[in-house]
């Protein structure tokens, strides 16, 4: 009688009990409003060093507008490649033992692809499930377009923080959450002592500084704008980018 998986979607109050129980046991407390604090349970990193290399610029980045896990403007886009290709000079410096690809969404893969190219003496893991924040229902638009419980969700998810609210498709920062400690256990798993890239997107990295406490409140600095791109004012230089998120040789 269990053979099939339950559906739940982000209001199902199962899967909201859920969700805070893993967060709580694992570092963070939620309100009734869906509002993260911190708590002991920080999670600890046991790799050497682990960065981030969010994925090249793509054609939602261009047009500073939504972009889902696979809309046509997911894709990355020339100036991504070129980007990308960039890192090579400077790769060595980091001595990394392994890259790890944290999901199989386009924007992912096709930034692996270029980066494997010119790196090809790395070993390379594919974790096909660590999403970050899907925006399935807006892609296309603009905050500006947004309206309605759009417009409502997109404020209760990126402005008042609710870790439930999401897109009317798409996922939201608890799911993040859930994937991101999936992803630090495999880490701490199998690869300890190690020096890790990771190839993913930029809001697994911000659960991961997140989860294991590595800011002073859980959303410090958090701009939406610029994790997502959206600010047509913006000099676009948040992707393709080798992020530091912990490393035991610069303490």
């Amino acid at each position: 009688m269990y053979k099939n998986k339950i559906k739940y979607n982000s209001d199902n109050m199962i899967k909201k009990c859920y969700i805070n129980f893993m967060l709580k046991k694992n570092g963070l407390d939620v309100n009734s409003i869906g509002q993260i604090s911190y708590n002991t349970n920080k999670m600890v990193l046991k790799a050497e060093a682990i960065y981030l290399l969010r994925h090249g610029e793509t054609l939602a980045t261009q047009n500073h507008e939504f972009m889902s896990d696979n809309s046509k403007n997911s894709h990355i886009c020339k100036q991504g490649i070129q980007d990308i290709l960039k890192l090579a000079d400077n790769i060595d410096q980091y001595n990394f033992d392994e890259v790890i690809v944290c999901s199989n969404i386009p924007r992912i893969i096709e930034t692996t692809y270029v980066f494997k190219l010119l790196n090809p003496k790395f070993k390379y893991t594919f974790i096909n499930n660590i999403k970050g924040i899907n925006n399935s229902g807006w892609e296309g638009k603009i905050p500006e377009t947004l309206e309605g419980i759009d417009l409502n969700d997109f404020i209760e998810r990126e402005i008042k923080h609710n870790i439930y609210a999401k897109s009317s498709k798409g996922g939201s920062w608890g799911l993040v959450f859930l994937n991101t400690i999936k992803l630090i256990k495999y880490l701490n798993k199998k690869h300890i002592n190690k020096r890790i890239l990771l190839i993913s997107q930029g809001s697994v990295l911000k659960a991961m500084e997140i989860l294991t406490q590595n800011i002073s409140n859980p959303w410090d600095n958090y701009d939406t704008q610029k994790l997502y791109n959206l600010d047509k004012a913006q000099v676009k230089s948040n992707y393709a980018i080798i992020n530091c998120l912990y490393d035991k040789e610069s303490k």
